[in-house]
């Protein structure tokens, strides 16, 4: 198991947990994608990121669709997810996690 590094996604029974789903197998489901994972570990998950195709990063699309929530502290996360609020998009039209 592979642990976005930086985000956090809604838990199963959360609203937009099915759409951060098929957002995600959307982006990488058929397409070659790279795994950046330093080797840390959390309750047995590897920790990493996912680099698609187009070189950008799987949590980013996460985060700017409102599907996911930063928790990194980084600049261009905190970006991402000010602009998601912004628009209202997912997690943030609903209210926010």
């Amino acid at each position: 198991t592979l642990r976005l590094q930086g985000i956090s996604v809604p838990d199963p029974q959360q609203p937009f947990a099915r759409e951060a789903r098929e957002r995600t197998a959307d982006l990488v489901a058929g397409k070659i994608v790279r795994v950046a994972a330093p080797g840390q570990k959390i309750q047995n998950s590897l920790i990493g990121d996912i680099i698609l195709e187009d070189g950008s990063y799987l949590s980013h699309h996460l985060v700017e669709g409102g599907l996911a929530w930063q928790i990194s502290g980084d600049p261009e996360m905190r970006r991402l997810e000010n602009r998601a609020r912004t628009a209202r998009r997912g997690i943030w039209g609903y209210g926010g996690p």
